[in-house]
């Protein structure tokens, strides 16, 4: 006795074809989420080291991160710009730049934007409205740097 393979329906079809749809993103979300892994403190300064010897980066060579530590009038750059050269550690990169319309402060330059995302935290602390940029085309100023 043999059996007549019925053709599926269009309904079956539709059906089966919005179940895949549905199930690939979650499927893929709990696959990328069981392969995340958080490091912290040294784990992180270790992972960034590797980063950086093994040449990944983000973009391309010639990209750069900063921290960008305000936007306003040249009176307000100014002020906070002078305020902390003078409690800044020499070494520490420090610039103040215009991008019409506003004069801007930015500090520690990075090859890595994760290296600049970490360091983000410690000025956040101080100036909540901090966050990260790719820095502007211009030299930062070597301010007593051996």
């Amino acid at each position: 006795m043999t059996q007549k393979h019925r053709p599926i329906s269009l309904f079956s079809t539709c059906f089966l074809l919005a179940i895949w749809l549905v199930s690939s993103p979650l499927l893929a979300q709990q696959t990328i989420s069981q392969s995340s892994i958080v490091l912290s403190g040294g784990k992180l300064d270790q992972a960034i080291q590797q980063q950086g010897l093994r040449g990944y980066h983000s973009g391309s060579a010639n990209e750069r991160f900063t921290i960008q530590l305000m936007s306003g009038t040249r009176k307000e750059a100014s002020t906070l710009y002078q305020q902390l050269l003078s409690e800044l550690n020499p070494s520490t990169e420090l610039l103040m730049h215009f991008d019409e319309p506003h004069f801007k402060v930015y500090v520690s330059c990075h090859s890595l934007r994760l290296a600049a995302e970490y360091q983000l935290a410690h000025w956040r602390i101080t100036y909540p409205q901090a966050f990260v940029v790719e820095a502007p085309p211009l030299p930062f100023p070597t301010r007593g740097r051996n």
